[in-house]
């Protein structure tokens, strides 16, 4: 069987499926146990997942208050655009060229 030598162990070529992520673990880790490695990199993850979030949320917030103003004192930014989009589509109407006119 074709095989390497990887901690003490031969390893098939063609690695089972998990098998090879369990090797890139091997190797990340050095002297660390595969299931300490896993957690690390478990971990990493979340808190690579929890600053994406937390950018998200803080973008998302910049975006739903208009500039200048506080969080309390704010319109939602979304309530602007539908109050705009009404008032468009009331000038239409008035002008004659809605949806359905002739």
């Amino acid at each position: 069987m074709a095989g390497r030598r990887m901690a003490g162990r031969r390893m098939p070529v063609v690695a089972e499926e998990g098998e090879e992520e369990r090797r890139l673990l091997e190797e990340l880790a050095g002297s660390e146990s595969v299931e300490e490695a896993e957690q690390e990199t478990g971990e990493e993850m979340w808190e690579e997942e929890e600053e994406e979030r937390e950018r998200e949320e803080a973008e998302q917030e910049s975006l739903w208050t208009e500039s200048g103003e506080s969080d309390s004192d704010a319109e939602p930014a979304w309530a602007v655009a539908v109050e705009v989009a009404k008032r468009r589509r009331a000038a239409r109407l008035r002008e004659g060229r809605g949806r359905h006119s002739v």
